[in-house]
């Protein structure tokens, strides 16, 4: 018999966003839990956290504790400067990758930080990027509207993928949304906050509407590094490069994992 986990509704709000699952009513208890973590570089942790333990591995410690079970974990999180557009096409055609998520029963799926226009080369906004000297005042209107549009377009493939590959089997979806890493950032104008707020609240909507739509979990990552109206300075939360999460950063992400109503692991 393959591995089984029991879900259980959800019923926890993540501040803006959440989604649910339904339980199965007979399964078997897992020998290991299989955790895969997928995305861009933000659950990447190593040389970005000094090699700190990262989200994904604090959640696997956490299921480790409370559901008494075995957990492996493989982080196949990148720092490539993927982009939601590659990571549809990986899971499309990446046979190492559709293979380990054919067999966990947790995926967790960080991705869109790169899709931003200031961090995208593809976006009709500018289409060339330019951070930190970007021309933050064409970051409105329409094109922010489309570049929000095709990410969520790519998220929710990446998503359909998932539940084709697990073929049926009960599993844990986490996704993430961004959080707002231009407010306090030194390199960037005060001015451009407004704008880049506007941007990631178009993005991080987008991302708990996926989510709940494809029945996975949406962990809101946003309002918990800045704030409840998502205009908070997370710098205490990130590394010198005010991009990634440091220990205190996936420590806070872990405690938001750790909320999710996992359910219970049924005996043999």
């Amino acid at each position: 018999m393959g591995l089984f986990l029991a879900l259980i509704l959800w019923t926890m709000a993540l501040a803006a966003c959440s989604s649910s699952s339904s339980s199965p009513t007979s399964t078997r208890r897992p020998a290991t839990l299989h955790l895969v973590a997928i995305g861009d570089s933000i659950p990447f942790g190593q040389h970005f956290c000094g090699n700190c333990a990262t989200f994904d591995d604090l959640y696997a410690a956490h299921l480790r504790r409370t559901a008494k079970a075995k957990v492996s974990v493989e982080n196949l999180s990148q720092d490539t400067e993927i982009t939601s557009t590659d990571l549809r096409r990986e899971m499309n055609s990446d046979a190492p990758m559709r293979a380990a998520v054919a067999q966990a029963d947790i995926v967790t799926v960080s991705v869109g930080h790169n899709d931003t226009p200031w961090n995208s080369f593809t976006d009709p906004c500018d289409g060339h990027g330019g951070y930190p000297n970007a021309d933050w005042a064409s970051y409105r209107g329409t094109c922010v509207a489309k570049t929000a549009a095709d990410y969520g377009r790519n998220l929710a493939s990446v998503l359909a993928a998932i539940t084709v590959l697990r073929a049926g089997k009960p599993t844990l979806v986490m996704v993430t949304n961004d959080y707002d890493d231009i407010i306090g950032d030194p390199a960037v104008p005060a001015s451009a906050d407004p704008v880049v707020a506007r941007v990631v609240d178009a993005f991080a909507g987008t991302t708990c509407r996926i989510a709940t739509a494809r029945h996975a979990v949406c962990i809101d990552t946003y309002r918990a590094f800045n704030g409840p109206t998502g205009r908070g300075d997370a710098t205490a939360l990130l590394e010198g490069d005010h991009t990634h999460p440091n220990e205190s950063g996936h420590q806070l992400i872990a405690r938001l994992l750790d909320r999710v109503p996992l359910g219970a692991i049924s005996q043999p």
